[in-house]
């Protein structure tokens, strides 16, 4: 999976700064900024995940092949959370024990934070009204994981009376809670990748140079955590950014070009 995004993206980019060669009149560069919210699925229906809020920064290029379709990437820094949280009322000694102590129970509460780093590459469709254009856009991202943090606990009881089976198997009655807070590299995915989707709008302030806001959605199809052991989950997200671009001037270059010819005549 990993090789089939890095070659996807690879290709497309190939590709667009292959037309560099030719003319750079169609480029646009732009710097943007703002919220991303996560959201988890799952099949396992014993857990239950919460969005966090996040956020996501970074610069683009594109390239348009005409007044309509482009071809655009980028790099762009993220972060990325979830709470995941589980309450089990009633524990088995084992999966194939008959008992089961009703008055007993495992729960967990953990946060998760996640940095990336991450490239998309998108083409693009624009629907142009004088310096107002409409755009959506669908393609892939390639994620590479910063660092990821954890903060939460996971808690056991076990009744004085109900769990008395249980002393033989090595544990105590009573309350237990084990903390988790600090760096968790260990346990998640170091990279993430998928397919991403976007609509948005742009005005042309003056001559190159513009804002745009837009809204994407980022579905991943890669698991978030590496251990097997753990429950296989994918770590989705949804962002609305704003931000300011420069397209290059194609009459200028076109005039450079003509003055060029002119003095070589």
């Amino acid at each position: 999976m990993r090789l089939l995004l890095l070659g996807l993206f690879f290709i497309g980019m190939s590709i667009a700064y292959g037309q560099k060669s030719e003319s750079n009149k169609n480029w646009q560069f732009g710097v943007n900024g703002g919220i991303l919210t996560s959201s988890v699925s799952s099949s396992n229906n014993s857990f239950d995940f919460s969005p966090k809020k996040g956020f996501k920064t970074g610069t683009s290029a594109t390239y348009y092949f005409n007044e309509s379709f482009a071809l655009g990437t980028g790099i762009e820094f993220e972060r990325r959370g979830f709470t995941s949280e589980v309450f089990n009322s009633g524990l088995q000694i084992t999966d194939t024990s008959r008992y089961i102590c009703l008055d007993c129970y495992y729960a967990s509460e953990v946060d998760y934070q996640s940095f990336y780093l991450t490239f998309p590459l998108f083409v693009e469709y624009h629907w142009l009204m004088s310096d107002i254009s409409i755009f959506v856009k669908g393609g892939i991202y390639y994620s590479l994981m910063l660092n990821t943090y954890q903060d939460g606990y996971e808690e056991m009881y076990i009744d004085n009376i109900a769990g008395l089976p249980f002393i033989k198997y090595g544990f105590e009655p009573g309350q237990y809670r084990n903390y988790f807070i600090g760096n968790a590299i260990d346990v998640a995915n170091t990279y993430d990748g998928g397919i991403l989707l976007g609509l948005g709008i742009s005005y042309l302030l003056h001559k190159n140079i513009g804002v745009f806001v837009d809204a994407s959605l980022q579905t991943s199809i890669v698991g978030y955590f590496e251990n097997p052991e753990m429950i296989l989950i994918q770590v989705n997200s949804s962002s609305f950014r704003g931000g300011l671009f420069y397209r290059m001037d194609p009459k200028k270059n076109r005039n450079k070009q003509v003055s060029q010819q002119n003095t070589k005549d």
